[in-house]
């Protein structure tokens, strides 16, 4: 099925209308019911410019428009059908037209595998956890630093966790901000000289990185949000960053 390309606008909030299992990245929208569906497309049809978008892709979605549709329905019967039946998937775009750092969420970007084993459960707050066009532009950024900083400790530092992450929305939705296309130059602090970190529910300790002897915090980032597991308490998350210090021996 081959859905019109084109995007749905909802005040500043943009669409996509596409078959269920794109990889497009994005919020999908969850219908638990016909009536939420019928409702959000009538939102949509409403907006200037959304009706021919609409027009079209009821024409390819492929669903009779007279199963289990109504009359009030008309044209978007079909579309109302597959986004309650889960054939059709409504996927809100992510975009970030303020923020410290440019975001890219489509395209060839590289993933992280340290950043997502070490970070993937830490968010710039704890508000809108899932809608990241909407988290607080400069916590995005100072997350991005940490997760630049530690992609870098990494080269010199072998013992780190790295993963990927999974088939599902929400990780492919949170891949992006692993990427190193997003990560913005890291902090000069971070030279060669530092080469651990540490995931800590305090701001200030440990004041020396756990397992080593004689190193000092050289940068930290926070306060984030962790959504729990790992080793650090469900809340306030910071990362701290270490060197030798002055004068111990290497």
């Amino acid at each position: 099925m081959n859905l019109d390309p084109r995007i749905l606008h909802r005040g500043s909030d943009r669409y996509r209308l596409l078959s269920r299992g794109s990889d497009l990245p994005g919020e999908r929208i969850p219908f638990p019911d016909r009536p939420s569906a019928r409702a959000l497309l009538a939102a949509l049809a409403a907006e200037p410019g959304n009706r021919e978008v609409l027009r079209a892709a009821a024409a390819h979605a492929g669903v009779p428009a007279g199963f289990g549709g109504r009359p009030d329905e008309d044209a978007w019967a079909p579309l109302t059908e597959g986004l309650a039946l889960g054939s059709l998937e409504l996927v809100r775009l992510i975009d970030h037209p303020i923020s410290p750092t440019p975001i890219t969420t489509t395209g060839k970007l590289t993933l992280s595998e340290v950043s997502w084993g070490e970070t993937s459960g830490i968010y710039p707050s704890s508000a809108n956890l899932y809608r990241p066009d909407r988290w607080d532009p400069s916590k995005l950024g100072d997350l991005l630093r940490a997760r630049a900083a530690v992609t870098n400790v990494a080269t010199r530092n072998p013992d780190v966790r790295r993963a990927k992450p999974g088939p599902g929305h929400i990780d492919q939705l949170m891949r992006p901000y692993h990427c190193t296309e997003n990560f913005p130059a890291r902090d000069h602090a971070i030279d060669d000289e530092v080469r651990w970190f540490y995931l800590s529910s305090n701001p200030r300790t440990p004041s020396s990185h756990p397992g080593t002897s004689q190193t000092v915090i050289a940068i930290s980032y926070g306060p984030f949000f962790n959504i729990g597991g790992g080793d650090v308490e469900h809340g306030d998350c910071y990362l701290h960053f270490y060197r030798l210090a002055a004068g111990a021996a290497r």
